[in-house]
């Protein structure tokens, strides 16, 4: 089994039969696999994320959202993973790129703005001039 959730709820299922059989070797031999299992799911989720997060910090510096304080956060996240507290890594990852992608997301919005400006400036001025000419 390869650690998904799905996976997980299974060999709970088999470690929970085996404990009501009281076939605890079994159960603890289950139990054993499950938070190995898990373990293994967590990390790979720190490790999409991360992947993730780096792709928002390059979007970020290319639009010029300052990135100093996400650094030092990921930093102490990366920090966290190799200490094995993947929990904990992961909701500072996960946060720092939510932020992030809330900044590129308004950034954005912004940018969309302005140029709905800039086309409105741009049209009445060529009114005006049309205006005066006639």
């Amino acid at each position: 089994m390869g650690g998904s959730p799905d996976d997980l709820d299974i060999l709970l299922t088999r470690a929970n039969e085996a404990l009501s059989r009281h076939v605890f070797e079994d159960a603890t031999a289950r139990a054993r696999e499950i938070i190995e299992q898990a373990d293994e799911h967590v990390l790979r989720l720190v490790q999409t994320e991360f992947s993730l997060v780096k792709d928002s910090i390059e979007e970020a510096k290319t639009i010029g959202i300052d990135i100093d304080a996400t650094k030092s956060i990921l930093r102490e996240a990366r920090a966290k993973a190799e200490s094995q507290e993947l929990v904990e890594a992961y909701k500072m990852v996960k946060q720092v790129n939510d932020l992030l992608r809330t900044r590129i997301t308004r950034y954005d919005t912004i940018k969309g703005k302005i140029r709905k400006t800039e086309e409105l400036i741009s049209e009445a001025g060529g009114r005006r001039l049309m205006s005066r000419v006639c």
